[in-house]
């Protein structure tokens, strides 16, 4: 198929550069997902926020993530500052269904329109990557979600997407997936309430680049008729 095709695109820097030096010469290029401006609107930020601070995960846990670093992870916290609580929302494996940590929710898949609202009212996104080679250059797209949503993000480890948390300034990064250090960053911004509003003042001001009918159209005028 690359052979055959005229221009190639794929989501993030990584995989782009990947493809170049894996196949001869061709139009490889970066075009971002982005969130759905018509669903992620700037009226998610009237939605009123969750009275306990809540750190938020959605999707599947695939072979991308570890499922016991997470549990690991709110336990800590739980020990540390019961008050914290985090949600999950997705097809989620039955053994945590069913045996669930007390500062735990689990919440079913559902629709995107429903989820965005939902996020709106948490307080920190959550995307912790298997330390693999190839987490380096992956992008997942619920980042995209909680940028949306103008949720601050927590991820590691060091690679793309930690990369791009930190160049912006929306969120936190860890270069390694150490459950104690970031059981402690979570505890800490919901003590220092500063560090996150500042994070989440940036993000609303910034969202807007992000979206994906705004990325596909600089896209459309700068690659596609760029001579």
């Amino acid at each position: 198929m690359y052979k055959g095709a005229q221009m190639i695109t794929t989501v993030s820097e990584g995989l782009v550069a990947e493809l170049r030096t894996g196949f001869a010469p061709k139009e490889f290029h970066l075009l971002r997902n982005g969130f759905d401006e018509s669903i992620f609107t700037g009226e998610l930020f009237e939605i009123k926020q969750r009275t306990a601070f809540t750190v938020v995960y959605h999707g599947r846990l695939g072979r991308f993530y570890d499922l016991d670093t997470y549990l690991e992870i709110i336990k800590m916290v739980y020990k540390a500052d019961s008050s914290i609580r985090f949600l999950m929302v997705g097809d989620l494996p039955q053994s945590i269904c069913s045996n669930a940590p007390p500062n735990l929710e689990i919440l079913p898949a559902m629709k995107l329109e429903k989820l965005a609202k939902v996020l709106a009212s948490c307080h920190l996104g959550i995307c912790l990557l298997r330390e693999l080679p190839a987490m380096k250059k992956a992008f997942p797209a619920k980042a995209y979600d909680y940028i949306g949503a103008g949720l601050p993000i927590l991820a590691g480890p060091s690679g793309e997407l930690a990369d791009f948390i930190n160049n912006w300034k929306m969120g936190l990064t860890f270069p390694v997936i150490d459950p104690k250090n970031i059981a402690n960053a979570i505890v800490q911004l919901k003590s220092g309430h500063e560090d996150w509003l500042d994070m989440r003042a940036n993000l609303q001001e910034i969202r807007n680049n992000f979206g994906r009918r705004k990325i596909a159209r600089e896209f459309f005028t700068k690659e596609l008729f760029k001579d």
